[in-house]
């Protein structure tokens, strides 16, 4: 593991750098685009549910953020395929980073992101005629996976990683439960 420190601690935390090659960088990117749909939704206060999110994890110990992270993401992937194939995923997803690496478990989250998550995502949306929301994600999608590929050292500078590698930081875990937070919120305008 990179750094030489405790290689059971970097399994754990999920701020322990990755190996940053250019396809999981550009992947991270983009599919991170699409939580931009948040601040086009209808009814929603996206802004207090960042600001929320971020002054409480900025309260509790990295250890404790990271167990919170994937009890967010199990609920979250849960809207896809259910909670017993969420935990199922998660549960590969572990047993893939313990067996192989950290990064072919990030790879195998970052696949189903691509191919199932946010098309259900941007389906979700449209059943729910939030056409401002994918606009939204498709602009920021677009525009990140451009910044990865044009100034890959902005997104590994941003992500508190080194030369070449990239962390999934504190701050990237509070832009995600913040997402997840909100897209667990029924809109309050009536569908």
């Amino acid at each position: 593991m990179a750094g030489g420190g405790n290689a059971a601690l970097e399994l754990v935390l999920l701020s322990a750098p990755l190996s940053a090659g250019p396809t999981r960088l550009f992947l991270m990117a983009a599919l991170a685009g699409h939580g931009a749909s948040d601040l086009a939704l209808r009814g929603r206060r996206p802004y207090q549910t960042y600001a929320v999110v971020y002054i409480a994890f900025g309260i509790l110990p990295e250890i404790l953020v990271n167990v919170i992270f994937v009890a967010l993401s199990v609920v979250h992937f849960a809207e896809d395929i259910g909670p017993v194939g969420s935990a199922a995923l998660h549960a590969a997803v572990g047993a893939t980073s313990m067996t192989l690496s950290r990064e072919t478990g990030i790879d195998v989250v970052l696949l189903y992101s691509a191919f199932f998550h946010v098309p259900m995502h941007f389906i979700q949306l449209s059943d729910n005629g939030e056409t401002m929301g994918i606009a939204a994600a498709l602009v920021f999608m677009f525009l990140f996976g451009i910044g990865a590929i044009l100034w890959p050292e902005a997104y590994l500078l941003a992500s508190d990683g080194g030369d070449d590698e990239i962390s999934i930081s504190v701050s990237i875990q509070c832009v995600v439960a913040a997402h997840i937070l909100l897209s667990q919120q029924k809109s309050n305008l009536a569908h």
